[in-house]
């Protein structure tokens, strides 16, 4: 079962990387268009999504079998408000690490999430690795172009994912 889990979470931390890649090889073949912009768009649109779907189809259940409706409610809604009040702060800080920084608080409740639905039913884990490899990846690609044109290199950059997936 440990060896599961670490292949599982290796998995979901792998995409970071591989989303890192994809938008290097993107910016450099893909010339500036709208269809490239409108890429861009869909591959973020199909992360936010794919986060929705863990949430509704693997998180909410089993919260909702601990807790009821309201404390379902309220831990979302308080995790909402937070993020949104941390956004908001990336937001008027101008900074282009903001989509890097999303990226890295998503990593602590995501290897909570996984680590307690692997230990309560590793067929629910299979699927929430999944839906956490599959956001990790849009959002690793977005991050990327984000880092790459505020000034880090493309290697610092690659690095730097490579990292954060192995953790």
């Amino acid at each position: 079962m440990p060896f599961e889990l670490i292949l599982f979470s290796g998995f979901a931390g792998a995409t970071v990387f591989i989303g890192g890649v994809l938008a290097n090889i993107f910016d450099h073949h893909i010339k500036d268009s709208p269809f490239k912009s409108q890429l861009v768009h869909t591959l973020m649109s199909f992360g936010a999504g794919i986060i929705l779907s863990a949430l509704a189809l693997v998180l909410i259940p089993k919260g909702m079998e601990v807790l009821s409706v309201w404390g379902v409610m309220a831990s979302f809604s308080l995790g909402a408000v937070l993020f949104m009040f941390i956004d908001r702060r990336l937001a008027k800080s101008g900074s282009q690490q903001a989509t890097l920084l999303a990226m890295m608080m998503d990593f602590v409740p995501e290897s909570i999430a996984l680590g307690a639905v692997f230990a309560i039913e590793p067929q629910m884990a299979i699927l929430l690795t999944v839906f956490i490899g599959l956001q990790n990846l849009p959002e690793a690609f977005n991050s990327f172009r984000d880092l790459v044109q505020s000034g880090f290199s493309v290697k610092k950059t690659l690095a730097i994912f490579f990292i954060l997936g192995c953790v």
